[in-house]
């Protein structure tokens, strides 16, 4: 039996993990204390368990990434876990909820988390306190990889841009979070774009087209 389980393991983790998907995210505060619930709802067409997940905070950015093991049995499912942030400031104070959701893969050695390349991701921001839950539904989350202008993102420094952006691209700017243009690149030929100069934060990527259409994508970067 531990043998079938193995098999059934190692064929899930071969599978393309852009069926992974996040369908809904909700934060709320726990009562009586200084702790945000972060209740994540994931779903695939095959069947997986939850792995692992690191919680971080930095720079009022938080960032949530769960890895989950997939398993090759055709049925549609979800999984729904809940993570909590201890002792945050909740008087008066903007954050940024950054949620990443992969697969595990094999490194050679062992079965670990890669969020360089990520099934989904979905950003939530908030003011703090929070009278009422804030959550982003199925129809917020519509955007995966393949709809990126760049990744990944969240980002050490190194974007990649989506090459079907790019072919009609005419120009490229980055705004800072207070929407100022720090970043300009006409015609360009790039295949990637270097931000690592940046302070980490939040930053906005916009492409124009020849014909003046505008993609906006916001980014954060941590490095």
């Amino acid at each position: 039996m531990k043998k079938i389980l193995l098999l059934l393991i190692c064929l899930g983790l071969s599978q393309n993990s852009k069926a992974l998907t996040i369908q809904q995210l909700t934060v709320t505060t726990i009562e009586n204390s200084n702790d945000l619930n972060i209740h994540t709802k994931v779903g695939n067409g095959h069947y997986f368990e939850y792995s692992q997940h690191s919680l971080s905070i930095e720079n009022n950015i938080i960032t949530l990434s769960i890895c989950y093991l997939p398993i090759t049995v055709s049925v549609i499912t979800t999984k729904e876990n809940d993570f909590v942030l201890h002792n945050l400031n909740l008087n008066n104070t903007a954050y940024t909820l950054v949620v990443n959701v992969n697969f595990q893969v094999w490194n050679g050695t062992e079965y670990s988390c890669n969020n360089q390349t990520l099934s989904d991701t979905a950003t939530l921001s908030f003011q703090t306190p929070l009278n009422n839950a804030v959550y982003l539904s199925n129809s917020d989350l519509s955007v995966n990889q393949s709809q990126w202008l760049v990744y990944p993102n969240p980002t050490q420094g190194s974007l990649t841009y989506n090459q079907d952006f790019l072919s009609g691209t005419k120009s490229v700017r980055i705004y800072d979070s207070l929407g100022r243009a720090i970043y300009r690149e006409d015609n360009s030929n790039h295949n990637s774009l270097d931000i690592s100069g940046f302070s980490n934060g939040v930053y906005f990527v916009e492409l124009t087209t020849a014909e003046q259409q505008r993609f906006t994508q916001q980014i954060i970067l941590k490095k």
